[in-house]
């Protein structure tokens, strides 16, 4: 396992699409809620240690159509189901951890407006002198 940044992010995408049971959608694709996007946090890749990297993740949980009161329910649902499916290890063997969770707020996607919230999550890997990386 190299634990490239890529290899990280479709691994939890993977992970949450399967503990989740709905969908993924990949970058440049339209949201079709509920679905879940998953992309690098903000800061994406600090240091918590000599040689081991902090990776920071976020998870937009993508309601279906209507208010954010009216969706409020669906999306704490999300976030258990979240918070669960984090506690299993990735098919890879990856291990991710949850952070926290923003407000439901709107997100826009081209001609909708989705009630959405945003759940941080991290990993960490191990640098190693030959240029690989271990989770």
């Amino acid at each position: 396992m190299s634990g490239s940044l890529q290899e990280l992010r479709d691994a939890l995408a993977d992970l949450l699409e399967t503990g989740l049971d709905i969908p993924i959608a990949r970058f440049g694709a339209n949201a079709n809620p509920p679905c879940i996007i998953v992309r690098s946090g903000n800061p994406y890749l600090t240091t918590s240690g000599y040689g081991t990297d902090h990776i920071n993740f976020e998870v937009l949980l993508l309601a279906g159509p209507g208010s954010p009161e009216a969706q409020a329910d669906t999306l704490d649902e999300l976030i258990d189901q979240v918070r669960f499916t984090l506690l299993d290890a990735s098919y890879e063997g990856y291990r991710f951890a949850f952070q926290s969770v923003d407000e439901v707020g709107i997100f826009n996607d081209k001609d909708q407006q989705i009630p959405a919230t945003r759940v941080m999550v991290m990993t960490e890997r191990q640098m190693q002198r030959d240029g690989s990386t271990t989770p």
